[in-house]
């Protein structure tokens, strides 16, 4: 029993951690996007 518990804690972990890659992932892609705005209007203002 305790075996099976251990591997849904691995599975657990491992969902948790895929989760946080993927809000990394956003959250670079967010910042990427704001840089890229960032420039246009710094090109619009010149």
């Amino acid at each position: 029993m305790s075996e099976l518990v251990e591997d849904m804690q691995k599975d657990y972990d491992n969902v948790k951690v895929s989760e946080n890659d993927n809000l990394i992932v956003l959250l670079r892609r967010i910042e990427q996007r704001e840089n890229i705005m960032g420039v246009r209007e710094q090109v619009i203002k010149s």
